[in-house]
């Protein structure tokens, strides 16, 4: 396994350790490619490395059918507490979201059901982000000033990787002036819909890779624990700007709902008095999780 574990490591580190592979090898496998394979290697093993490189498989099935997939296999065993509609886009307020916990891949799990512990590994939302966004926008602080700053550069220079980014000066001159466009589109002209953006709003130089379906799961993303807390999974930089801009409601989607609480959709849906039910339950009555069951408000348009 030493043996392995070293070739593994000369093998993809050519660009980052002055090991060079040979010319045919680096003209069949993009030099891109084999840096993310080290930097994955490198976070979390061989183990993720193989996590990885699965998950790139199972995308080569086109999303319809995997979305489709999960929708039969809801039905099969929730009935009418089933989610049809994944892609569906709540309008939720964003003070509502006060919790964190295990981030899961938008186009990979949204409208899939987890058991497990994962809703109990949560913590207070991201508050290096949402004081570094304020600081900055209220308070007028350099970039360089903010715990946000600080927090990717010592990321990338001690794993190699944040948010996307193997280089922290490609992130500060990228990612950093990405956040300043937001927070003004956002303040001049309302937080909207990906689906009002459309193509032509989207940050083509920071998303140029990003699949065109992967868009239609972009919205902010939240799971759902088991008690109906909605836990943040992606998107924190339009959720700080919203909370700092103080708005009523943005569009959200939820990606990963507990089983726990699909249990619990399905007692209010199947009872014949789902006001009790949803008592008897602890589940809210104003829900969003419950507005595609109940028949609740649609409209998904940001609130300022």
């Amino acid at each position: 396994m030493v043996a392995e574990s070293g070739a593994f490591d000369a093998a993809v580190s050519y660009r980052t350790e002055g090991i060079f592979l040979s010319a045919r090898v680096r003209r069949v496998v993009p030099r891109e490619l084999i840096a993310r394979a080290w930097n994955q290697y490198r976070r979390g093993g061989l183990g993720s490395l193989a996590g990885e490189a699965s998950k790139r498989l199972r995308r080569r099935v086109p999303f319809r059918y995997r979305i489709a997939a999960r929708v039969r296999w809801q039905r099969y065993k929730y009935g009418p507490a089933a989610v049809t509609e994944p892609l569906y886009v709540f309008s939720v307020d964003p003070h509502r979201i006060e919790h964190e916990g295990p981030r899961f891949e938008r186009s990979e799990c949204i409208g899939t059901v987890a058991s497990g512990e994962w809703d109990r590994d949560v913590s207070e939302w991201d508050r290096v982000i949402h004081t570094s966004l304020k600081n900055r926008f209220e308070g007028g602080d350099d970039w360089a000033e903010t715990a946000y700053y600080r927090k990717a550069k010592r990321r990338i220079e001690r794993d190699g990787y944040y948010l996307g980014y193997t280089d922290f000066e490609t992130f500060r001159s990228e990612r950093l002036a990405y956040v300043d466009r937001l927070f003004e589109r956002i303040r001049e002209d309302g937080y909207r819909t990906q689906a009002e953006l459309a193509a032509s709003a989207r940050d083509d130089e920071r998303h140029e890779t990003v699949p065109a379906h992967h868009r239609l799961t972009y919205e902010v993303g939240c799971n759902v624990a088991r008690d109906g807390t909605l836990v943040f999974n992606s998107g924190k930089h339009r959720l700080a700007i919203a909370k700092i801009l103080d708005l009523d409601a943005i569009p959200i989607q939820v990606i990963v709902r507990h089983r726990g609480w699909m249990q619990r959709r399905r007692a209010v849906v199947s009872a014949d008095d789902r006001a009790a039910a949803m008592d008897r339950h602890g589940v809210p009555a104003d829900h969003p999780d419950l507005e595609e069951l109940l028949g609740g408000p649609r409209d998904a348009t940001p609130k300022r």
